[in-house]
């Protein structure tokens, strides 16, 4: 046995993690999710495929160019645990552990081709200040680590601290978030490929709220990753990863 195996074992002994999802004790080759829950998160599948149900919610808008989520989110299941540790709990480490793992998917498609830059979706500087980081930045930075793409946080704001989309209805969500973002360096965007990123999909109208401040650049294309969509497990597809050893291996420590 190397020393650093010596060493991941000792730490786990005087420190024992858990898994993010199901809460069990990691084993010492397991990082953040035991390899159980890594083999059964509900992968959507859609591997940023033409047509699939995340890209038919942009169908409308003329500049998103694709489109594509990474899991499906089931409220009140394990698999929904790790993005609710990483927004509420200060777990920024799952986001970039996701952001991760969503590109490594990606990294086999020609998703990524083309794209200039990466996006993350502001927070309102108050709500940012109050939780200490922005998820989807963290997010954005596992994604840079396969795609080695620059993350320009700073190109668009949140203007507006709207309230918070959980119980609202679709009408209510779209009022909510109508112009409540601002593009702060135009020029830089002109004629440019962007990749927006987030961590759950549901209706979709905080991201369409930004695509229609971002219309207004000349030339400017738009991309959507999102961690996660929201869906009903009856209608989610039984996809399970194909290689849960290669992910394990090659996790960002």
């Amino acid at each position: 046995m190397k020393i650093i195996d010596y060493i991941k074992a000792l730490r786990q002994i005087v420190f024992p993690q858990k898994c993010a999802s199901c809460g069990n004790l990691l084993n010492a080759h397991e990082r953040f999710l035991c390899t159980t829950c890594l083999l059964h998160l509900p992968y959507t599948g859609y591997k940023g495929k033409p047509g699939n149900p995340v890209e038919r919610k942009f169908w409308e808008q003329k500049i998103v160019l694709r489109a594509t989520a990474y899991l499906h989110y089931f409220p009140g299941t394990d698999s929904a645990r790790p993005v609710l540790a990483l927004k509420y709990f200060g777990k920024t480490f799952l986001g970039e552990y996701l952001g991760t793992l969503a590109a490594q998917e990606l990294a086999t498609t020609d998703f990524f081709d083309g794209i200039d830059f990466l996006v993350p979706l502001p927070l309102h500087k108050d709500r940012k200040a109050s939780r200490g980081y922005n998820q989807s930045y963290e997010i954005a930075r596992g994604v840079r680590h396969i795609t080695q793409l620059p993350i320009k946080a700073n190109y668009i704001k949140r203007v507006r601290a709207n309230q918070s989309q959980t119980h609202l209805s679709g009408r209510e969500r779209r009022e909510n978030v109508a112009d409540i973002f601002k593009v702060t360096h135009p020029q830089k965007l002109r004629g440019k490929h962007i990749l927006l990123i987030d961590d759950v999909l549901t209706t979709g109208a905080t991201l369409l709220s930004c695509i229609t401040e971002l219309a207004q650049i000349s030339g400017l294309r738009v991309s959507i990753l999102t961690l996660y969509v929201t869906g009903r497990p009856a209608t989610a597809p039984n996809i399970h990863h194909p290689d849960v050893t290669t992910l394990q291996v090659q996790r960002h420590t």
